[in-house]
């Protein structure tokens, strides 16, 4: 392992109680200087799967934390998570009927490029668990480590 990143808590799940319906990131690790994240994230929207590397900063969680606050507050919102100079992202969006549709779009740079654009749609009691799992991403010290 790289010694750029600290690992940080187990797995921040969306949890939607459907198979066929899963966004997790899983191996999450932080940048030493707290800027970022690394981890694998899991998608499985209908037929469609995918499991790669991706990586997020810190301001989009920062500003993602907020606005999925808003959204369980039962204020129709949109956050995205992304690397501020990178294509991929994963936004969360929410309407006035309690509806949230997640999507993204996930790419993989090779001699032959591959493209995962994906888009599914659960309710809002999603939020809150993932909001607590991503805060306490977030509070992690950054010289704290996997064993606890």
């Amino acid at each position: 392992m790289s010694n750029d990143f600290v690992e940080t808590p187990d797995i921040v799940e969306l949890r939607t109680n459907d198979s066929t319906k899963i966004v997790r990131l899983a191996h999450i690790q932080k940048f030493h200087d707290g800027t970022g994240y690394r981890c694998e994230l899991t998608v499985i929207s209908g037929g469609f799967s995918c499991v790669r590397p991706f990586y997020f900063d810190d301001d989009s969680l920062v500003d993602a934390l907020a606005k999925l606050g808003e959204m369980d507050a039962g204020r129709p919102d949109s956050a995205t998570i992304r690397c501020r100079w990178e294509e991929e992202f994963l936004q969360i969006g929410s309407n006035d009927m309690g509806h949230v549709l997640v999507s993204g779009e996930i790419i993989e740079y090779s001699e032959h490029p591959q493209r995962l654009k994906f888009a599914l749609q659960t309710d809002q009691t999603v939020l809150g668990p993932l909001i607590r799992d991503l805060q306490a991403l977030k509070q992690r010290p950054v010289d704290a480590t996997s064993n606890g």
